[in-house]
């Protein structure tokens, strides 16, 4: 399964580490595969690390994660599936960050 958010790359030292995908979707396909995958980094479960995280790391989990939901939405595409973050069709931009 890929994961449209992070790719596994080797450095210099031979050691793999996560690396940042660009949120680059050109069309409404790719739109959605990285919406559901940030459904799934914005799901109440994986926020709180169940139940582990404090509430500022919870807090910055959701907006790093929201963030990368607001470079989708600039690209112009929206949700089309319900998430645990947000219903088909609404804007990240209005369920926005929290301070």
């Amino acid at each position: 399964m890929s994961d449209t958010i992070y790719c596994t790359d080797k450095d210099t030292d031979g050691m793999y580490r996560l690396k940042e995908k660009p949120i680059l979707p050109i069309n409404q396909r790719e739109a959605d595969a990285i919406y559901h995958d940030l459904g799934s980094y914005l799901s109440p479960e994986c926020v709180a690390s169940d139940g582990e995280a404090s509430e500022a790391e919870a807090k910055e989990h959701f907006n790093l994660y929201m963030r990368k939901a607001l470079e989708v939405e600039r690209c112009g595409f929206l949700p089309t599936e319900d998430s645990d973050a947000w219903s088909a069709g609404e804007r990240p931009s209005d369920i926005g960050l929290y301070k």
